[in-house]
């Protein structure tokens, strides 16, 4: 794997990128492309396209968050969103049934 130091930043003396005095890191793309489920936050580093990188430590990859959208719920809340219109409908039709003179006892 071959790992570049990101724009704005260089290699020390520890053979670290760092950030250069007087410039600011690029902001993250919080943009999910392609349907991917996570997008990653920006860091100091950068993997060339050409890499054949698999599995193991992505420096090039910071902390990770889901995409927002429609996979970013879980099924307990499209469980609610589905079954609150029903529930209210029938305690609403509950309280018209029992008014209109049709239940008896």
């Amino acid at each position: 794997m071959i790992i570049f130091s990101e724009f704005n930043h260089v290699k020390n003396s520890n053979d670290e990128c760092v950030l250069v005095p007087g410039t600011t890191p690029l902001p993250s793309d919080d943009s999910c492309k392609n349907g991917e489920e996570y997008w990653y936050e920006r860091t100091a580093y950068r993997l060339i396209p050409y890499s054949s990188c698999m599995d193991g430590l992505r420096l090039d990859r910071g902390a990770r968050h889901v995409c927002p959208g429609f996979r970013a719920h879980g099924a307990l809340f499209w469980l609610f969103v589905i079954l609150i219109p029903f529930a209210f409908t029938a305690v609403v039709g509950y309280y018209y049934y029992r008014r209109s003179g049709l239940a008896r006892g």
